[in-house]
């Protein structure tokens, strides 16, 4: 067995070490590549978080982005390919990182490869046109269709200074976009992800000419909630001209008429700003839904960004005190006890259940002027584990809390209570059973302190007989 795991640690290491390859777009040069090495306009991207040494290295992550499976990196991480390194080219912002510029048609990917592999293919994805720039890359912000697919037929790419070129098409859009290329190695489970930020040149003739944020309402808020637009420069916030908006009623709340509602305030309190959907004159007028801010060309401010502190209504209970594992007495009694706060004119029902979801127990307490209750219930019941539902209701609401319980007549810990510190000899209760385990000693301890429990808990993991000794 020991061969075994050091078999798989060094297969784990394998996968941890990553692809051989590497490679990097330098034209138009990805969003890393911009760390490295400035644009023809002499601009760079700063605070890259290493990127600038190795731009080659860069979004390194699991194949299947956007595929049948969809096993790629995951939201908010894809820039970075979802690993540890790198995590600064997640930021995402308006103004975050410098911009290519470009236009519909025709275009050149030119890639230098440090250390080429062969290639399945590599694809390119491009933003929706009214996607979120100022939230990390999510495939909802992606068109799910590749522009373009270069397909490397297995083939390994020849190492740079010679550099390869896609010829592909761009789609046709308008203000800051994001290109996505995924690089799929052939022959390893991993593939490089790149992002390039783009700013199309718009064809609509606009005295509103710069993009510096956007509104995209993504829930409904309740009357009491706050909508704010704050707003930067490039020395940091502004912040006296924060605009702040209360919502009034439900009906007010609803995603679309408070995206509305607040781009007509920016509009109406900012003669050089202006939120809302471009016309085909070149006109910026509020509407129900995600709305675009703009302001004028030389205007100091860079970017807005809406923010809102949703309502929330008090609760009507407040626990505390719950155990995971209550003591039974040598009568087979155990006492459930636990603290809440309860609202005024509210009813709070303590309904236990076993595991076959047979009610056991239940009590019901009345506080028409609020209550502050230290609660001790006695329970004749098995040895076991039992579901404890604390329900508060007032009026048309109610409030449950669940928690799992276990009655025991052991003083050891339910694992994974304690887990971390857990030495050779100790005893645990595993709650799924009822049975008491003991830690082997050294150097199985190690395996008994696991957060993997698909093989190290006691009794149900797969490897659980390494760590562990039924008693």
């Amino acid at each position: 067995m020991k061969l075994n795991k050091i078999a798989l640690a060094v297969a784990m290491m394998s996968v941890a070490g990553g692809a051989l390859a590497h490679g990097y777009i330098i034209s138009p040069p990805e969003r890393a590549a911009l760390c490295l090495k400035a644009n023809v306009n002499g601009e760079t991207n700063a605070n890259c978080a290493g990127a600038e040494y190795e731009p080659q290295s860069v979004g390194e992550g699991p194949d299947g982005f956007l595929d049948a499976n969809d096993t790629g990196p995951q939201d908010g991480m894809i820039a970075n390919g979802g690993s540890t390194r790198f995590t600064a080219m997640n930021e995402q912002s308006i103004d975050r990182w410098v911009k290519n510029k470009a236009e519909a048609g025709p275009v050149e990917f030119k890639w230098a490869y440090t250390a080429p592999h062969s290639t399945t293919d590599t694809k390119y994805y491009i933003t929706k046109q009214d996607w979120d720039t100022n939230s990390p890359l999510t495939r909802e912000a992606f068109e799910s269709v590749p522009f373009c697919t270069i397909d490397g037929n297995g083939v390994v790419p020849p190492r740079e200074p010679e550099l390869v070129t896609h010829n592909c098409e761009l789609p046709a859009r308008s203000g800051y976009q994001a290109v996505l290329a995924v690089w799929d190695v052939a022959d390893t489970a991993a593939s490089f992800h790149k992002v390039i930020d783009m700013e199309y040149e718009d064809t609509i003739s606009s005295e509103w000419k710069k993009r510096v944020g956007q509104i995209r309402p993504d829930s409904d808020l309740k009357a009491g909630s706050v909508v704010s637009a704050r707003f930067f420069n490039k020395g940091g916030e502004l912040t006296g001209k924060q605009i702040d908006m209360t919502i009034d009623s439900d009906e007010a709340g609803q995603k679309n008429k408070w995206a509305k509602a607040i781009a007509e305030k920016i509009n109406g309190q900012e003669n050089d700003l202006r939120a809302g959907q471009m016309n085909t004159k070149g006109e910026v007028n509020p509407v129900e839904g995600a709305n675009t801010i703009y302001t004028k060309e030389g205007n100091e401010i860079t970017s807005v960004i809406i923010d809102y502190q949703a309502y929330q209504e008090e609760h009507l209970l407040e626990v505390s005190g719950v155990q995971s594992m209550y003591k039974v007495d040598g009568s087979g009694v155990s006492t459930i006890n636990y603290h809440f706060k309860a609202q005024k004119n509210t009813s709070v029902k303590t309904t236990i259940y076993n595991k076959d979801g047979t009610q056991v127990a239940s009590d019901l307490r009345s506080y028409p002027n609020g209550g502050d209750e230290d609660v001790s219930l006695g329970l004749t019941a098995p040895i076991g584990t039992y579901k404890m539902v604390i329900t508060a209701t007032s009026d048309d609401r109610s409030e449950p809390y669940s928690y799992d319980i276990t009655l025991s007549d052991a003083t050891y810990p339910v694992y994974p209570e304690g887990r971390g510190s857990y030495t050779a000899g100790m005893l645990v209760i595993n709650p799924d059973d009822n049975a008491v385990y003991e830690c082997k000693p050294w150097p199985a301890t190690g395996w008994c302190n696991s957060t993997s429990e698909q093989y190290y808990k006691p009794g149900t993991g797969l490897a659980w007989q390494d760590a562990w000794s039924k008693k």
